[in-house]
């Protein structure tokens, strides 16, 4: 005779294939605002792209600036956070804590390593920060966390606010760069972009041994080479 009763055994719940979509689509918004600094030498040093220069390269940038730029980050965010307290659950169990903790743990060493060697505009380590600082006020009350959470969103305006006001005083009091220093600069980021575009071992090939080092200097940090 053939039981009827319900099975018994524990069901994990189904993954929701919706957020991955979702965060796929934030990743790739983010990657076409990006792809500019990591296929040009010549974004990391301030100076304008020489091939960006027709009607269309124009209207491309003006539909990033529209439609990508400023719209995808704050979708990433979320789903970082929402996906964070679908791993806890209302009622997180040591475990789930444990393991979320880990996670952080990885993700701010992925972005310590990330930062150093690839890439300056990292942000898995500021994810991995606030991803344990999020885990230390998982027990606050609903009120408290949302004080604290617009007390933070007021901060961060203020000294992004002051932070502008301070690079656009900076910059008014800077002086030009002079021609020569403009053409230097030109041929830097041109050397560097050598290397983008057809490897490092193109500089060596072609003597340029010396360009190589310095556009290897141009796209690991933002300031000029010597």
């Amino acid at each position: 005779m053939k039981d009827s009763s319900p099975s018994a055994s524990p069901t994990t719940p189904s993954r929701q294939w919706g957020l991955d979509a979702l965060r796929g689509l934030a990743l790739g918004g983010i990657l076409v605002v990006n792809i500019q600094w990591f296929s040009s030498a010549y974004q990391w040093r301030g100076l304008p792209e020489p091939s960006f220069v027709g009607d269309w390269d124009v209207a491309c940038r003006w539909l990033i600036s529209l439609f990508f730029e400023g719209k995808f980050y704050p979708l990433f965010s979320f789903l970082f956070g929402y996906s964070l307290v679908l791993q806890l659950g209302v009622n997180a169990t040591p475990v789930a804590v444990s393991k979320a903790r880990r996670r952080q743990w990885a993700l701010l060493a992925l972005g310590l390593l990330h930062g150093t060697l690839l890439f300056p505009g990292d942000v898995l380590l500021t994810y991995g920060v606030l991803g344990a600082v999020l885990l230390r006020w998982r027990d606050w009350p609903v009120t408290r966390r949302i004080k604290v959470a617009i007390g933070l969103w007021l901060m961060l305006a203020v000294v992004y606010g002051a932070i502008a006001v301070a690079v656009s005083a900076m910059g008014e009091l800077a002086a030009a760069p002079s021609a020569k220093e403009f053409e230097q600069a030109l041929a830097q980021a041109h050397t560097a972009q050598l290397a983008l575009s057809e490897g490092v071992g193109a500089c060596i090939n072609r003597g340029w041994w010396t360009g190589s080092m310095r556009c290897l200097t141009c796209c690991c940090c933002s300031s000029p080479a010597p």
